[in-house]
């Protein structure tokens, strides 16, 4: 089978969802390798280990699954909507997995085509999504540097509107701690993420 058949996956696994609205749910975590950003300070190792078919996908996401009851599903990456099979998978686990689908973006969606397929979608903005993007997007996760937030404040108005939002800061101290208080205090509607995987050490 060609590769333009296939996917280039880091991993799938079993965990719990370490960050946002859904922190503390058990979910299957697809994550897809290579993304369209080259941050500097990025902390996930999304190198393509294997190559695999929806159908592999799809049937891995069974094996690790819940028996009753919904499948919480993250695909993830890298950025997942680089790849021209998303939709193919999307719509195969829909129809094979009883399953609720959340993808994890970076915002830039260079596929947007198959966006409203999703449950939900939580953007972690690195630069100022597009409104084809935005209309689609449930929750934001907005980084924090020691400079401050990674999007401009002139955005934010836009950016936020009928969004759940949480704030990450992209070091730990306490500085980091201070640094998101304040930003709190500002937009006392924000919530603070806290990497939850990482911290009890979850895959």
């Amino acid at each position: 089978m060609g590769k333009s058949r296939m996917l280039p996956v880091a991993e799938i696994f079993l965990s719990a969802q370490g960050e946002g609205c859904f922190a503390g749910t058990l979910a299957v975590f697809i994550r897809l390798a290579g993304c369209n950003l080259n941050c500097r300070f990025c902390d996930t190792d999304h190198r393509p280990r294997y190559q695999m078919t929806v159908k592999d996908i799809v049937e891995k996401v069974k094996r690790l699954g819940r028996d009753e009851g919904k499948t919480h599903v993250v695909i993830t990456g890298g950025e997942p909507t680089i790849h021209s099979l998303l939709e193919k998978l999307v719509v195969a686990l829909k129809k094979e997995v009883n399953c609720f689908i959340q993808l994890e973006t970076n915002g830039s969606a260079p596929r947007t085509d198959c966006l409203g397929l999703f449950d939900w979608i939580t953007c972690s903005p690195k630069q100022i999504p597009s409104e084809a993007v935005l209309k689609h997007v449930d929750e934001l996760k907005l980084l924090v540097s020691r400079d401050g937030l990674l999007v401009p404040e002139k955005v934010l108005p836009k950016l936020t509107q009928g969004k759940k939002v949480y704030i990450q800061a992209l070091w730990r101290d306490k500085g980091a701690a201070q640094k998101c208080l304040e930003l709190l205090k500002e937009h006392p509607e924000w919530r603070i993420s806290f990497q939850g995987h990482k911290t009890l050490e979850l895959p």
